[in-house]
């Protein structure tokens, strides 16, 4: 079997890393994986290296006509069995590609985020068109909101994301790691793992940093993800009076190694 996954993703993320995974498993498993995604993205940098052959491709808008018919004369020329969309903009470019094709290939979409279906038109055509085969959702909170935007119950499957237990597993934290990030002995941890966002809930944590300071509890709050680095984020800090409790890493590749320092760690995120 030949699968195209098609995405638009640049950095890295929750949804690059499912493509990977998902990707190295399809061709263990005997499949051709091709993905199209823009140059020079996360994604595409480490798709080689689990066997997925890299097309560059970076669609500019939803309904981007010529991004569309690249992706069908590709559904053509390598004979493209499964065509499967992994983030929205690839979402309606892999549906307009379907009546630009010759042959008619399975298409699936994957859905990451629990925000509301659209009311508008478009959104009508994107997601309730029968073209669609079958809807993935990573949770089934995600499987409700489309459901309720129209998708029909029986084209949409929950599967949820998987952990590499090789990787991520229980082990004692890593002196010299907490000694690089000035981690106290005896001071609990809280860690957020997620891009600084308005939405993604790191000033939930500053909140609660900043309650438990004030009510006589020291604690530690770790952000690690694209842009935790950034002077927002540190302001925002600075304004609950908690920056001194901070750790703003950024993106790092060592989440595995980061985990084992976390007291707890949080998921606070306010939508997705």
């Amino acid at each position: 079997m030949k699968v195209l996954f098609v995405s638009e993703s640049h950095g890295w993320s929750g949804g690059a890393a499912q493509i990977l995974v998902l990707g190295r498993g399809l061709v263990e498993a005997g499949w051709t994986v091709l993905l199209a995604s823009p140059a020079g993205g996360e994604v595409a940098k480490r798709a080689p290296g689990v066997g997925m052959r890299h097309i560059d491709f970076m669609p500019r808008q939803d309904y981007d006509l010529f991004g569309a018919r690249r992706i069908a004369k590709l559904v053509d020329g390598e004979g493209v069995q499964v065509l499967h969309a992994h983030h929205p903009r690839a979402h309606a470019l892999c549906l307009v590609s379907t009546y630009l094709s010759t042959s008619r290939p399975v298409l699936v979409v994957t859905r990451r985020v629990s925000f509301k279906v659209s009311s508008n038109p478009f959104s009508a055509l994107k997601y309730r068109n029968p073209r669609i085969d079958g809807y993935v959702a990573v949770a089934e909170n995600v499987r409700r909101e489309l459901i309720a935007g129209g998708v029909p119950p029986e084209r949409v499957a929950t599967i949820p994301s998987g952990v590499d237990m090789s990787e991520f597993k229980p082990t004692a934290p890593d002196p010299g790691l907490m000694k690089e990030l000035g981690l106290p002995a005896g001071v609990p941890v809280i860690g957020k793992i997620a891009n600084f966002s308005a939405w993604k809930g790191q000033t939930v944590v500053l909140k609660a940093v900043a309650r438990l300071k004030k009510a006589g509890t020291r604690t530690v709050a770790v952000f690690a993800g694209r842009d935790t680095d950034s002077p927002e984020l540190k302001k925002l800090a600075h304004d609950a009076c908690v920056a001194e409790d901070c750790r703003f890493l950024g993106f790092r590749e060592d989440v595995p190694r980061l985990l084992p320092l976390f007291t707890v760690s949080v998921n606070a995120a306010l939508k997705g």
